[in-house]
């Protein structure tokens, strides 16, 4: 006896998908874009990690402003001096851009800033990282910013005050509050260096990742009030997502200007003429 599974498809139809490249950097203008966002304007607003009018080599990078139509222009150059390698932006309640450098000002190693730049161009330096001794207020910020209720929220990969992140807000002004220092538990129970740009929930509360630490070694789920208080939601393993051998976390170590450095097998700073950048 033979058994017959028959069934009818039925073809659905999808509209065509047409892509449009509406723009091709040229290193001049930029080099390795990274997200855009809509501003209140209608144009599209995004930075390039590289490339740009200053820098020798890769250049420092730029931010742009591009039109639905694919007109670009670029609004600013980086030179080091007020940062490079500049990540994603957000667009505050005031109308501002608001961002952050991995890299540049001045810092060994480019310890990175946070900026605002206003939709013509004009870029203001809000904050310097490394300002402190020891660098206890972080250092190299790799994520965009989040809009809280009246700050601006975000994460530095290294520094705070055992050298393995932070998180923290930033109001309109530039003041700057460190909210958590990762590896502040025992063993890094809470985990260290942050990973991915945070995002407030329906709850108010921010949520974030760690690459590393945790109960098992192999990173973290968090979630930190506004006013700083941590709770891990998460620690991976190699059942749910480790996919290498944890390591133990190594503080930085101090240089002779009183700098700390990032340290530990987890983070090498890759320098290119003038650019920086952190590869993990």
């Amino acid at each position: 006896m033979r058994f017959v599974l028959s069934a009818t498809a039925t073809a659905i139809a999808l509209p065509a998908q047409t892509l449009t490249t509406l723009y091709s950097f040229n290193g001049t203008d930029g080099d390795q874009p990274n997200a855009l966002i809509q501003g209140s304007d209608g144009d599209l607003y995004g930075a390039t990690v590289y490339g740009g009018a200053n820098c020798l080599g890769l250049g420092c990078g730029t931010i742009f402003k591009i039109t639905l139509s694919g007109t670009l222009r670029t609004i600013h150059s980086f030179d080091d001096t007020d940062g490079q390698n500049p990540n994603g932006l957000v667009q505050a309640t005031a109308g501002d851009f608001h961002g952050t450098t991995g890299a540049g000002s001045a810092c060994i190693g480019g310890c990175g800033t946070i900026f605002k730049i206003t939709p013509g161009g004009t870029l203001t330096t809000l904050y310097t990282f490394c300002s402190q001794v020891g660098c206890a207020d972080g250092g190299q910020p790799t994520t965009a910013l989040v809009q809280g209720a009246e700050n601006l929220y975000g994460t530095t990969f290294y520094g705070g005050a055992q050298g393995a992140g932070t998180v923290f807000k930033i109001s309109a002004s530039g003041t700057l509050t460190t909210l958590h220092s990762f590896c502040a538990q025992s063993e890094c129970a809470d985990g260290y260096y942050p990973t991915g740009a945070l995002i407030q929930a329906t709850d108010g509360d921010f949520y974030g990742t760690t690459e590393a630490g945790g109960a098992q070694g192999y990173g973290t789920v968090y979630k930190l009030t506004s006013s700083g208080t941590l709770t891990t939601l998460h620690s991976f393993d190699l059942s749910d997502g480790g996919t290498r051998k944890p390591v133990s976390f190594k503080p930085p170590t101090a240089t002779s200007t009183g700098q700390r450095q990032p340290a530990g097998p987890t983070v090498t700073l890759v320098r290119s003429s003038k650019s920086r950048r952190a590869v993990r």
